[in-house]
């Protein structure tokens, strides 16, 4: 048996446009932490689960080839979904056995589009060297959690006239931080003087669901999150091909008029939410 067997994770068996719904929020909440945390800066950003932030990290840090800036580049958010983090507890009253059932009509599209609440749970964490870089994010976390912040995942669909149309889902999310999270890297963590916050993020949203057309991601929306996410990669595979790219294989970003939406989820799937 090779020995990659279980790490190679290949394409899904199943092709369902539900999984556009979870992908779509998870570009949201990626940009709202980098816009609410980091100034816009997406680089501070990765996918990983508490457990690997620091491996995750690390690989995206060295992607980067800057020899100007640490291992971890602190400070920065990790974050991911959780495993059981799919659920249809929403904590409002968004059911409508209507809206769940038949669907609400939507003139643009000439067709009703069903709707089911469900909510997404994400686990997170910060890390930071500085005292004051600690005491800043602790106070934005807590402006933040005594809020809701509504954001706006996109979709397209085919209305029946067969024109694209683009879908704003919505999206409540709320944060609540943790401080002084712990590690089992616990070592790495004293020696190193990383301190940590854990933050619990939520988000309640939709399903978006028929009987004619399914729902994608939109291709020009992820192309310009791979963009800000993936700059330097995204140069080096432009410039040097099969020589240079962010991952194995090489990233280029692809052409948006060539690039299908299961492509395009694909790419999302492998070179950021891996």
């Amino acid at each position: 048996m090779p020995k990659e067997f279980f790490a190679v994770k290949g394409n899904p068996f199943f092709k369902k446009t539900f999984y556009s719904t979870i992908l779509s929020t998870n570009i949201a909440v990626y940009n709202f932490l980098a816009d609410r945390l980091f100034e816009g800066d997406v680089n501070r950003i990765v996918w990983a689960s508490s457990e690997k932030t620091f491996r995750k990290r690390q690989e995206q840090v060295n992607a980067r080839k800057n020899p100007l800036i640490g291992t971890l580049d602190m400070p920065y958010c990790s974050f991911r979904l959780c495993q059981d983090g799919l659920e249809n507890a929403v904590h409002r009253q968004w059911f409508n056995q209507a809206l769940n059932v038949e669907g609400q009509w939507i003139e643009e599209l000439g067709r009703k589009v069903r709707q089911t609440p469900v909510q997404l749970r994400y686990e997170g964490v910060i890390c930071v060297q500085h005292d004051t870089d600690l005491y800043w994010l602790q106070q934005l976390l807590l402006w933040n959690a005594s809020n809701e912040t509504i954001l706006t995942p996109i979709l397209e669909t085919k209305s029946d006239g067969g024109k694209e149309e683009e879908i704003k889902n919505i999206a409540v999310v709320t944060i609540a931080p943790h401080m002084n999270g712990r590690f089992s890297e616990d070592e790495w963590v004293r020696n190193n003087k990383i301190q940590a916050i854990d933050v619990d993020i939520q988000a309640d949203t939709y399903l978006l669901l028929d009987n004619r057309e399914g729902y994608w991601i939109a291709v020009k929306s992820a192309l310009a999150f791979l963009n800000n996410v993936m700059p330097e990669a995204i140069k080096a595979g432009r410039e040097k091909g099969d020589e240079a790219g962010y991952a194995e294989p090489p990233f280029i970003l692809p052409d948006p008029d060539k690039v299908s939406s299961d492509d395009m989820m694909s790419i999302l799937n492998r070179h950021v939410f891996s």
